[in-house]
């Protein structure tokens, strides 16, 4: 995404909201990181507000557009896509559900 005159990602000004004691508190709540080693809840509600903002059509996308900016990897660890795939189907919805209509 653009960078502000700072040189830090928009995004990264976007996610400073959720970021922190909110979304702790909701992991923690639910226990979406329970034996997750690499991509975390965290990892995956910024991917899913990433992949809405840029209007990604597919999860193929969104991987090869987050692995091309090395400052959004640092920000987002999106895994393969099969993964990726997996944590959506088995991730409790509840916590992407709060992020975002919040």
């Amino acid at each position: 995404m653009f960078l502000n005159k700072n040189n830090k990602l928009v995004f990264h000004k976007l996610i400073e909201g959720i970021e922190g004691n909110f979304l702790n508190n909701i992991i923690k709540k639910y226990e979406t990181d329970y034996r997750t080693q690499h991509f975390d809840t965290k990892s995956h509600s910024f991917s899913m507000l990433y992949f809405n903002i840029r209007g990604c059509k597919s999860l193929r996308e969104l991987e090869s557009k987050t692995s091309s900016n090395s400052k959004l990897k640092r920000l987002i660890n999106v895994p393969s896509v099969s993964q990726f795939s997996r944590k959506n189907a088995t991730r409790d919805y509840r916590v992407l559900k709060i992020c975002f209509v919040i």
